[in-house]
């Protein structure tokens, strides 16, 4: 059983006193998302009361939050647990993302312009100082920031913030692949090939990249599955070869 090390949180002024549960929140949203808490842990209540030194009644809302996001198993009688990998809840994640993100990069290739361009090739730059520095957390946060410019340039960059909540399932099996070398250099040279397809105004072209970028990490799924097996639901039902034909024809560039 994993021992959780003590994280107080930053001390909260009296005037934010009711927004305890959401620092809580984000905290082991955090912890759950980056996999410092792993899938299968327990977690309980007054552990995590105790850990940031607050009440039980903002861990509990907090905790509740995750529930219903599907982070958190709750087992009446038994406990709580941190939700394993579940492929069904990645699968829908990828769904909405990639119906977004093809329908944003059209619209932000058609209002591109050369500071966007350059915008774009700056974050490409720091992911790749990023990965050659092993600093896994701030390349996922560059990740993020290069899809949130073209959101933004489609004039859709609130839409970015929106999905958040509905892509968190997806987000953790990438917090999972990130580490991997070649997997962060394979999401480099896709961010390029989107980057130049942008810049060419190639928009057959752009809507395929896009899909082949956001659809990579099924291809990475079963080997993660065999080299993280305790991380993934063992009960997970999904019928992985019905997916066969969403990845069909789609090769990397």
């Amino acid at each position: 059983m994993p021992v959780i090390k003590s994280k107080l949180l930053p001390k909260i002024p009296r005037a934010e006193r009711s927004s305890v549960a959401n620092h809580v929140y984000e905290a082991l949203l955090s912890r759950i998302m980056k996999l410092e808490l792993k899938p299968y842990a327990p977690i309980s209540e007054n552990a995590i009361a105790e850990e940031y030194g607050v009440s039980r009644t903002p861990v509990r809302e907090a905790m509740a939050r995750l529930a219903n996001q599907h982070l958190l198993d709750v087992y009446p009688q038994r406990g709580t647990y941190i939700s394993p990998l579940r492929m069904g809840e990645v699968v829908k994640a990828q769904f909405v993302r990639e119906a977004l993100e093809c329908s944003a990069v059209r619209i932000a290739a058609e209002n591109s312009d050369d500071e966007f361009i350059k915008n774009l090739k700056i974050e490409i730059k720091k992911q790749t100082h990023a990965m050659e520095n092993i600093d896994h957390t701030l390349f996922f946060e560059l990740d993020e920031q290069f899809h949130r410019l073209i959101f933004s340039q489609a004039n859709l960059g609130n839409v970015w913030d929106e999905i958040a909540p509905l892509k968190l399932h997806m987000d953790r099996f990438r917090y999972l692949a990130v580490p991997d070398v070649n997997n962060s250099m394979l999401m480099i040279q896709q961010h390029t090939i989107i980057v130049k397809n942008i810049e060419n105004h190639a928009i057959k072209e752009l809507d395929r990249a896009v899909r082949t970028h956001t659809r990579r990490l099924f291809m990475q799924i079963p080997e993660f599955r065999q080299r993280y097996k305790d991380y993934f639901d063992t009960e997970d039902d999904y019928d992985w070869n019905s997916f066969g034909g969403h990845l069909e024809g789609l090769n990397d560039d």
